[in-house]
């Protein structure tokens, strides 16, 4: 233990060695402190994207849905599936699944 705590000493009293120290020491919490800001923000604009995709997702799922309704009062009326598959947009096997 003597040795370590006169290694310390000596390395206290130098204050070239001090300096570089500190202006290491400076350095590395820059380092950790701009990593930290870019994680929260690509933290944001990860939200922001999946926002933006579940959007995406609820309008295509919920026009799919309308076009279904359509075919399936179109069929209840029973029109031609060749004309349901045009107007809807739905093949035609997914029609006769309705």
């Amino acid at each position: 233990m003597p040795k370590v705590i006169d290694k310390y000493k000596r390395f206290v009293a130098d204050e070239k060695e001090m300096s570089a120290y500190n202006e290491r020491d400076t350095f590395l919490y820059g380092q950790a402190a701009m990593l930290q800001y870019e994680r929260e923000v690509g933290k944001k604009e990860g939200i922001e994207i999946g926002i933006e995709q579940g959007i995406e997702k609820g309008i295509e799922k919920g026009y799919k849905e309308s076009q279904i309704n359509i075919a399936k009062e179109m069929k209840k009326e029973n029109m031609d599936i060749d004309v349901i598959s045009r107007i809807t947009g739905l093949t035609i096997e997914e029609i006769k699944k309705l």
